[in-house]
């Protein structure tokens, strides 16, 4: 039987928490590639992140060696190909439009969720999707400026991330209960991690893994990457996962664009559009129509 409302709101906080440590982390990887390369940042961020949550986790590293594929395969397909796909959209753009890279994933997580878990989201759910998917098109900026405004990175980079973070998202759970949340979390993200570091090698023997104008803004964004957003935020974020319905998840991310571009304004200066505000306010209904009452 599906669980409780009461028995959900401790995975619905952490949800929610996480969120907000992953809205910053937009504009953080903005100053971290700034001055990094991208794939010198991505692989920092998850080998450091992931081997803080291993230690952290080490009475379950007997698990992580029984499951070291599904592991090994979930990380380097799902939190390593996003991670680096979504430096490589922010460096080619803004942090915001890496935002609203994001923006369609709970479309993907709801449509795996369906596909592979055969659930069946609720008439709530399917109007909130549907209010969420109307304010990412809006946020996008395909209605005012067109498809040639959008960088085609942005829009490989989109497809990418999109596929492989839903394609996580929803396999985490069933890993997450045979190995636990934080060894589950930081094994995939050390996976992920290693898988970036070749292409960090590369970007050495070029010169470009750590730029010229790097900053002390770099060290900090860099910073919050490794222990906010990785260790702190993707903890928290897969104990929800292995707690809550795919749809559900799907509906609760619609939440992430609108809190990220907020945050890239407040911290880096990066103003928001006015289709931002419009499409942030239809996703945050979607959000609102689609979490109440979710689970029957």
């Amino acid at each position: 039987m599906p669980e409780s409302t009461t028995s959900r709101r401790p995975a619905v906080a952490a949800l929610a928490l996480s969120l907000l440590l992953f809205a910053p982390s937009f504009a953080a990887t903005k100053v971290a590639v700034d001055g990094l390369g991208v794939a010198t940042s991505a692989s920092i961020r998850l080998v450091a992140g992931g081997a803080i949550l291993l230690l952290i986790g080490h009475r379950s590293w007997r698990l992580v060696r029984v499951h070291w594929r599904p592991l090994a395969f979930l990380g380097v397909t799902g939190m390593g190909l996003q991670t680096f796909a979504v430096s490589i959209g922010i460096d080619a753009g803004t942090a915001s439009l890496g935002a609203l890279i994001l923006g369609l994933e709970p479309v993907c997580i709801a449509l795996f969720g369906a596909l592979l878990l055969r659930e069946h989201p609720g008439t709530n759910m399917l109007i909130g999707l549907g209010l969420g998917l109307a304010g990412v098109v809006v946020v996008s900026g395909i209605l005012t400026v067109g498809v040639s405004g959008t960088p085609l990175v942005a829009v490989l980079a989109l497809a990418v991330t999109t596929v492989s973070f839903s394609i996580y998202a929803v396999r985490l759970p069933a890993v997450a209960r045979l190995v636990g949340g934080i060894p589950t979390a930081g094994a995939t993200m050390t996976a992920g991690g290693l898988a970036i570091v070749p292409f960090a090698l590369v970007e050495v023997l070029r010169g470009v893994a750590v730029h010229s104008d790097a900053r002390a803004s770099t060290i900090v964004g860099s910073a919050y990457l490794v222990i906010g957003q990785t260790v702190v935020g993707y903890a928290l974020f897969v104990y929800a996962v292995s707690r809550l319905r795919s749809a559900q998840l799907a509906i609760m991310l619609y939440a992430l664009p609108p809190l990220a571009v907020l945050a890239d304004w407040i911290l880096i200066g990066e103003r928001p559009h006015a289709r931002d505000l419009v499409g942030g306010a239809l996703i945050l209904l979607g959000v609102a129509v689609g979490t109440r009452n979710s689970a029957r």
